[in-house]
C-alpha cells in the first residue's frame, strides 16, 4: 500500500503545527480547535451603512463576500429599507441586471410579472390594484369572469373578499364555453345510462 505524502500545516485557531496528508483539507489541529474556530467564523460580522436610511448595521461575513449577487446585496439594514429602495430605483434592482423582468405563465394559466421591490406578482392582481388605486389586502382575491386566467382586462376581473369557488358563473360564461359544458353533461349522462 502506497503511503500518501505528509505535510506540515498551521492550526487556524491555536497556531500549533500539525501533520496532515497532502490531500487533507483540515485547517484545525484537533476537534476542539475545529469547534471553537467554526463557532467564531459563524459569529463573524462586518459593519455596513444602509443605502436607504443611512443607519449602521452588521451582516454576516459570508453575506458580505456574496454582496451584489442575488438577494444578499449587503446594502440594506432591513427588508422594508430594501423594498423602499428598489421601488424608488427599479433600474438598479439585481434582477434587472440579470435580465429576468420578462413575464411568464405558470402551469395554471396565470401570468406572472416582476415588480421591483415586490418580486413576482400575478398580473391580474396588479391590474385590480391599478383599477382600485390601492394595494390588495391578503384576503382579497381576483376572479376572472370568463374563466380564462390569462385574460386580465379590467372588465373581465372581479374583486372578491375571501376564497372563490372553482368554475365560472353560467351568466358570465361565453356561448362557446356553455356549449362545451353542455357537451360534457350529455357525455356524462350517456356514460351513466350505459352503466345501468
Amino acid at each position: 500500500m502506497r503511503r500518501q505524502n505528509r505535510i506540515q500545516a498551521k492550526c487556524r485557531e491555536c497556531g500549533k503545527e500539525f501533520e496532515k496528508r497532502e490531500t487533507d483539507r483540515r485547517v484545525y489541529c484537533s476537534w476542539r480547535c475545529s469547534i471553537i474556530g467554526r463557532g467564531k467564523a459563524r459569529r463573524r460580522r462586518v459593519g455596513r451603512i444602509c443605502k436607504q436610511c443611512g443607519k449602521a448595521f452588521q451582516i454576516h461575513e459570508s453575506h458580505a463576500r456574496r454582496a451584489g449577487r442575488g438577494k444578499h446585496t449587503g446594502q440594506f439594514c432591513s427588508r422594508p429599507c430594501t423594498w423602499a429602495y428598489w421601488r424608488a430605483h427599479p433600474e438598479e434592482h439585481p434582477s434587472r441586471r440579470r435580465g429576468t423582468f420578462a413575464e411568464s405563465t405558470d402551469a395554471s394559466g396565470y401570468i406572472w410579472v416582476f415588480v421591483p421591490g415586490r418580486g413576482k406578482v400575478r398580473e391580474h392582481r396588479l391590474v385590480m390594484e391599478h383599477v382600485l388605486s390601492r394595494p390588495l389586502e391578503p384576503w382579497e382575491t381576483v376572479h376572472h369572469k370568463n374563466g380564462i386566467r390569462s385574460d386580465n382586462r379590467p372588465e373581465n376581473l372581479e374583486l372578491w373578499a375571501g376564497k372563490q369557488p372553482a368554475g365560472v358563473r353560467a351568466s358570465d360564461a361565453p356561448a362557446a364555453r356553455l356549449d362545451d359544458i353542455e357537451a360534457r353533461l350529455v357525455a356524462l349522462e350517456n356514460r351513466v345510462n350505459a352503466e345501468h
